[in-house]
């Protein structure tokens, strides 16, 4: 078992319909967190008797546990007509995600961020649910092409998407201070 883990991506023509399978593999550091850490919060609580720490450690079960039923695997299969996406989607209670590409504005890549996990998304108004949450940019970027190329009527974002905190843009932004050729702020004019 490696130490850490790294989603792998199997994509499937089924003739009018292309299937992608990402499984995530957590590793041995992926693995024992979670239940580490619920654990230490389950000890804590039960030792000092803090009842804000047994709450911590009852959701973090239930997280885990929720996690464990949803599996590891999440399959998105694209058609002419929709975008089906289903298996752990990242959410507790959503294993299934149905968009008719009526309704898509854009699919594209999101490097995540803020307590987001990054991934696969599809753009539907306000809306931007994750598809294949956890999708590396390689992965997101072949499947991008994959669909660009078999279905050119779904439109895809072109420009990788950085955080929220950076308005989705979070490129790097240069002033040009070192350009000889610029005036000093403080120069005569």
């Amino acid at each position: 078992m490696k130490i850490f883990g790294s989603p792998q991506l199997e994509s499937q023509d089924l003739g009018g319909t292309v299937q992608f399978v990402l499984t995530q593999n957590y590793g041995l550091v992926g693995n024992l967190f979670g239940p580490l850490l619920v654990g230490s919060f389950a000890v804590y609580s039960w030792r000092e008797r803090s009842v804000l720490a047994m709450i911590a450690a009852a959701a973090g079960t239930v997280g885990l546990f929720i996690n464990w039923l949803q599996g590891r695997e999440t399959i998105l299969r694209v058609d002419p007509t929709e975008i089906v996406a289903r298996g752990n989607l990242g959410k507790c209670f959503t294993t299934e995600i149905v968009i008719p590409r009526s309704e898509i504005t854009s699919i594209g890549w999101s490097a995540g961020g803020e307590g987001d996990s990054g991934g696969l998304y599809v753009a539907t108004g306000w809306r931007r649910p994750y598809l294949l949450p956890g999708a590396t940019e390689e992965q997101g970027r072949a499947i991008l092409d994959t669909i660009a190329r078999r279905f050119p009527e779904y439109p895809i974002d072109e420009r990788q998407r950085g955080s929220f905190l950076f308005c989705d843009d979070s490129g790097i932004t240069t002033l040009g201070l070192n350009d000889p050729d610029a005036r000093s702020w403080n120069s005569e004019p």
